[in-house]
């Protein structure tokens, strides 16, 4: 057999693996020349190397693995400038969306770096004008729990992955200024995610320009309150009418240690008002007690993991995060995977450690 190659040379000398060209075998892609009948062993001939050649390329090109088998059948070099010049035009699809995506996550980074510097500090309000922005969304039901809020977002992140919709990799909920009032802080009533200006959805709605008083929060979400306690104050310290309902942009959420911690950009249009209106609004009795009680539940938080979730829930958690979530879109921003991949296989990870009713999902 000196004239014939054994598999694991031709597997080393084309740099691929031994079990590559077993399931090429399978498919009927590319045959050895010879069988051992009595063990099996596949055998290779120097000529076939440019065959194997071929495929090869054609797989970095991007061609499927069904696709190179069926123009490997009968190829001419008219039907392969066919498929290339078809792959091409794949190709440059591909490319113009990984822009996309890539502008997507420099547009993350900014905020995210923020976050970073505030985490060691003490947080203060600040008034910045900001742009417009669009935001896909969708209402979230009663009682407006965080379940909800979460079903009401997977919409948008269903909606988005299948017509395509230029989103940006950021979600936020919006949050009525009557329940701020009330003290409500977290029954929002609207999810949404940033998304470039766009016809191809209806639910889209805009977020004007304006001068806007906002507050980077760090802590679990049931502790926002701690942030617009202080938000609202200054506010009123500054003599400002707030116009609008507060717009949450969610920097960064995780689980870690079975603590949920959500860093959120929490932002209120405002406009200066005259004394009177400033006057009528006054403090509301017992404040300082008000946040002496709310640090007490945010300290509470951050020591212990939320109710119901235990340790074990936490490290499965992290372990989706980890080999699951973070490789997938790693993969998807290669052009590796589809987004229905992605959606498919961090679906399948919740439910196997979480059970189907511990996880909330939504078909594509």
């Amino acid at each position: 057999m000196k004239d014939f190659f054994t598999i694991g040379e031709l597997a080393k000398y084309q740099n691929i693996s031994k079990q590559t060209l077993i399931y090429y075998d399978k498919i009927g892609l590319f045959l050895p020349a010879y069988v051992d009948p009595e063990n099996g062993y596949r055998y290779y001939t120097a000529k076939q190397i440019d065959y194997l050649d071929t495929i090869l390329i054609m797989k970095e090109m991007g061609f499927s693995l069904n696709e190179i088998q069926q123009h490997m059948k009968n190829y001419t070099i008219d039907t392969s400038l066919i498929a290339l010049r078809r792959q091409l035009t794949v190709l440059e699809q591909q490319i113009a969306h990984l822009r996309l995506v890539r502008n997507r996550l420099a547009d993350r980074c900014a905020p995210m770096e923020r976050v970073k510097a505030f985490q060691e500090r003490n947080q203060q309000p600040t008034v910045k004008e900001v742009s417009p922005r669009y935001l896909l969304y969708a209402p979230v039901e009663k009682p407006y729990s965080f379940r909800e809020i979460s079903i009401a977002t997977k919409k948008c992140f269903s909606q988005a992955l299948k017509d395509e919709l230029p989103i940006y990799f950021q979600t936020g909920v919006i949050v009525p200024y009557e329940n701020i009032l009330q003290e409500r802080y977290t029954e929002a009533s609207i999810a949404f995610l940033p998304i470039e200006k766009t016809k191809k959805a209806g639910n889209i709605r805009l977020l004007p320009r304006g001068r806007v008083a906002c507050i980077y929060h760090y802590g679990t979400y049931e502790s926002v309150e701690l942030s617009y306690r202080k938000l609202l104050g200054f506010c009123r310290e500054q003599g400002f009418e707030i116009i609008s309902d507060s717009h949450e942009f969610c920097i960064n959420d995780y689980i870690s240690s079975g603590e949920r911690i959500a860093a959120v950009d929490q932002t209120l249009l405002l406009e200066p008002v005259c004394q009177t209106g400033r006057d009528a609004y006054v403090s509301p009795e017992g404040l300082d007690e008000g946040n002496v009680a709310s640090a007490a539940r945010c300290i509470g938080l951050v020591v212990a993991p939320p109710a119901g979730v235990t340790a074990e829930q936490s490290a499965s958690a992290k372990t989706i995060m980890d080999e699951v979530i973070v490789p997938k879109f790693q993969a998807l921003l290669a052009g590796e995977a589809t987004a229905q991949e992605v959606y498919d296989a961090v679906c399948t990870a919740a439910t196997e450690a979480f059970g189907a009713d511990g996880c909330v999902s939504g078909a594509l």
